[in-house]
């Protein structure tokens, strides 16, 4: 069996640009071992200069049997399924799966479409086996057993038979409208529904995450991967848990996992940060966990590990999120975990809106975020503030205030607009206000307003806020391209450990 892993293309987020291999095909990928005779092929579209051609070519030139297209963030959400179209129209016979955050939520809209066969609507690991043995012995009925899945009911019913006639027909014309290629919306979802989607029920979540193989790194091509906040190329984005057991409103992430929190083990992390150092020279790191911390035996465990290894030699500097509590709750291991190379904490603020912290469902004191950025600042640890604006209760006053308080206490500023992602309460609440779809909320990269406040329209809204955050973070270097070229001890003291790792200012 020829599998091809598709990766679509992603426009660089404009207050964190750079390049990284996705997460989820990282980790479907080593699934595919469960096969005899397996061939695979690793297609990064955002590392391809001409994505459209380089898609069609893998399509004729590989010819794969089944095309597995990654599909985490509504950001993306055109790119993914213009993926999809044209591996239905240039390589018609493949099967395609699909999984991640944005696909699992909007599984019925997609299938129905015709763009997927099946799509794993929880964790891919497990279900992607299943997937492909059963394609593999000719089983394809046998999906409905499948738990953790949606899939095209005609697909099960006929496999390869005269269903894909149909997908011919809808797929067969398909071009990109207009200039913009991957990134057009044409007519994704506008598109007739021609098929039925089903729904199994949810597979069970696994339990020890230290059983899964390691990420399947040697499959893609590493020194292609630069990340500028991180230092260029001896930066890394990696992720040691799944979940959190916050239930904020907007959170689209906690939702998908069900409000829980599973991580690796300490020893897994230490040993995925070694492979990513010795093999790929990448020194410099951001956990993209939400909450690293959540776990106070392991917060231990591989703290004193990474002590352990730094006496060998092995060095390197990271930065991680975890919440207000858990920061506070941590206190007197941040000195330690400085020293054995942290270096930056992410915390989610958002607001100190009483009113939009309360329709956030993330009600924090301002004396206990006070009480973080004190801590971090006496241990040498810089702080960045995640911000959130853009409320239906927010007004430009509201945001001056969230500005000058993060400016006073925050080293650096991630200044996010509000998105209600589909599936989350903050959706449901947005969309009995406004009227709005969850079509409407797709392709946002928190750097947009799409919704009118009680009191300022959507365009009002959105110069509020492009001018004060921009005046303020370029003028205050708060901003994630200057906030390193401040002039004090702790960021000095940091720019010389990161200077030694290779790292480069941009």
């Amino acid at each position: 069996m020829k599998i091809l892993f598709i990766d679509p293309p992603h426009k660089p987020w404009e207050f964190f640009p750079g390049i990284m291999p996705s997460p989820g095909l990282l980790a479907i990928i080593p699934s595919a071992q469960v096969l005899k005779c397996v061939e695979i092929s690793v297609l990064d579209l955002s590392l391809e200069l001409d994505p459209v051609t380089a898609l069609i070519m893998a399509c004729k030139k590989f010819a794969p049997d089944v095309a597995a297209i990654s599909g985490a963030k509504s950001a993306f959400a055109y790119e993914t399924l213009n993926a999809a179209a044209l591996v239905r129209k240039y390589a018609p016979k493949a099967v395609l799966i699909g999984g991640g955050n944005f696909l699992s939520s909007y599984a019925d809209e997609v299938i129905e479409r015709g763009y997927f066969d099946a799509v794993a609507t929880g964790e891919g690991e497990k279900v992607f086996e299943e997937l492909l043995l059963a394609i593999d012995e000719d089983r394809i009925g046998d999906i409905a057993n499948v738990p953790g899945i949606a899939y095209m009911k005609e697909f099960a019913a006929q496999g390869g038979g005269a269903y894909r006639k149909t997908l011919r027909k809808v797929f067969s014309e398909f071009a990109f409208d207009g200039a913009d290629g991957f990134y057009s919306p044409g007519t994704a979802f506008g598109a007739e529904k021609s098929f039925g989607a089903i729904y199994n029920q949810p597979a069970p979540q696994i339990k020890d995450l230290d059983s899964l193989p390691i990420p399947a790194f040697e499959c893609f091509d590493m020194d292609s991967y630069t990340l500028p906040p991180l230092g260029g190329r001896v930066g890394f984005v990696t992720s040691f848990s799944r979940g959190c057991v916050k239930k904020c409103s907007f959170c689209a992430d906690s939702a998908f996992w069900g409000h829980k929190w599973r991580g690796y083990g300490a020893k897994r992390c230490v040993e995925i940060l070694k492979i990513l150092s010795s093999a790929y020279g990448r020194r410099v790191f951001y956990f993209g966990d939400g909450d690293f911390w959540q776990d106070e035996k392991r917060n231990l465990e591989f703290l004193e590990l990474l002590e352990s290894e730094k006496k060998r030699g092995f060095e390197i500097n990271f930065w991680i999120q975890s919440s207000v509590d858990n920061i506070l709750a941590n206190g007197h291991l941040i000195k330690r975990y400085r020293a054995a190379g942290l270096y930056q904490i992410m915390c989610g603020f958002e607001s100190v809106s009483g009113a939009a912290q309360r329709s956030f469902k993330k009600i924090i004191a301002v004396d206990k975020m006070k009480a973080v950025s004190s801590l971090l600042k006496k241990n040498g640890v810089l702080l960045m503030g995640m911000m959130m604006w853009g409320d239906y209760n927010d007004t430009a006053e509201t945001l001056a205030e969230s500005l000058e308080f993060m400016v006073k206490h925050c080293d650096v500023i991630g200044p996010n607009t509000v998105l209600a992602h589909y599936k989350t309460a903050y959706f449901e609440e947005r969309a009995r206000r406004h009227g709005i779809s969850k079509f409407d909320v797709l392709e946002n990269d928190q750097c947009e307003i799409i919704f009118p406040t009680a009191t300022l329209g959507v365009a009002e809204a959105a110069s509020v806020y492009r001018n004060m955050v921009l005046k303020t973070l370029i003028s205050k270097k708060k901003f994630i391209a200057n906030y390193l070229g401040v002039n004090n001890v702790r960021v000095k003291k940091i720019m010389s450990e990161l200077a030694e790792k290779g790292f480069e200012k941009y």
